[in-house]
């Protein structure tokens, strides 16, 4: 799978811009706030219907304007999908396929699948679980629809509870009965979920340790990924359901998958504490380059790989393994984002004869 071009209208710094793309490694070079980062955003938009840097749709249109649009144009398996998608203040994003109008953005998901790699992947190491839990809810969003199903209607009752917990609170008057409702779809979906989470982690830590092997080339970093859940106790039903008072103090539901997590660690200890900076970044490229061979080998389809800016803090030996690995056509289509446009730097990439280097 490809994406042969993109059009850009008032996406964020991008008033009008059409671009076209190699099937294989595309740089994208320029200086600080031109724009190279939201280029790749536009792609992620086009493959997931949202951005990967703004929770809202109105953050990325360009300042003083009303709307902004995407379109481009996916090959893949022999086929052409031109995909348009826009979005203006106060309605609901309209994506196409083809021509067809989807009834729901999660029709869309999953059917040109990318991996974005970013600087700010090794700050979700010092932030909050559901920033982890996000890491791996995309991957397995995009190979798995049933999953992504089940969460979104477990995140909806889980909205909904919370909203009655709040009334509750303040008014004192429990409908028993339709906490027991939204209980028992809480703790059913609770139990899917935690499966298809558990049983993905254990296909994906193979994926993982083979990545960061090759990309850092050590005997002596031992990487690994601990999925905590409070469903790994047998106790959880009884628990969740005698917590109803304590939920009713909080005003928000304390129990369920939307408060399990994810450790990484290198050699037994957690990064956070105990790896440098150039090990937190290889630990996530390993990650995402993981995440695009678990994809290949579920969905069949070669993510395009998006990578923002990722050589820093990496040291010419780890540099030079991530250029050999996507200097293998195999890999797939690849954007590359970087501020350099020194002879060195494009030169790495000279063996490549469908390089696409885009000057902005």
């Amino acid at each position: 799978m490809i994406l042969k071009n993109i059009n850009c209208v008032q996406f964020k710094n991008h008033l009008n811009r059409s671009l076209e793309f190699s099937p294989h490694i595309n740089l994208i070079i320029g200086n600080n706030g031109l724009g190279k980062t939201n280029i790749l955003d536009a792609i992620h938009y086009l493959s997931t219907t949202k951005s990967a840097l703004n929770n809202k749709d109105a953050d990325s249109i360009t300042h003083g304007k009303e709307y902004f649009s995407i379109d481009g144009v996916f090959h893949k398996d022999d086929n052409q999908y031109h995909i348009p998608c826009s979005y203006s203040e106060n309605k609901k994003m309209v994506i196409k396929n083809n021509g067809y109008l989807y009834k729901s953005k999660k029709e869309h998901i999953g059917k040109f699948p990318n991996v974005f790699i970013c600087p700010d992947d090794k700050d979700s190491i010092k932030w909050g679980s559901n920033i982890r839990r996000k890491v791996f809810d995309i991957m397995i969003c995009q190979i798995n629809k049933e999953y992504l199903n089940n969460l979104i209607e477990y995140n909806k009752f889980i909205k909904h509870r919370n909203s009655l917990l709040r009334k509750y609170a303040e008014t004192g008057n429990i409908d028993k009965t339709l906490v027991n409702f939204y209980d028992k779809n809480i703790i059913e979906l609770s139990k899917i979920i935690f499966e298809y989470r558990f049983s993905f982690l254990q296909d994906f830590k193979l994926y993982f340790i083979n990545r960061y092997n090759i990309l850092c080339d050590s005997d002596n970093e031992i990487p690994s990924i601990q999925y905590l859940s409070q469903l790994k106790d047998q106790e959880f039903e009884r628990k969740y359901k005698s917590n109803f008072e304590k939920d009713l103090i909080l005003k928000y539901t304390s129990m369920g998958i939307h408060k399990d997590d994810y450790n990484f660690l290198l050699n037994d200890y957690n990064i956070k504490n105990e790896a440098s900076q150039g090990q937190k970044k290889s630990f996530f490229i390993a990650l995402r380059l993981a995440q695009r061979d678990i994809m290949f080998d579920k969905l069949n389809i070669k993510p395009i790989i998006l990578m923002d800016d990722i050589f820093e803090k990496l040291d010419d030996l780890r540099i030079s393994n991530v250029i050999n690995i996507i200097a293998d056509s195999s890999i797939g289509q690849v954007f590359i984002s970087h501020t350099s446009d020194n002879d060195d730097f494009i030169n790495s990439f000279k063996n490549i004869e469908t390089l696409n280097v885009i000057k902005i």
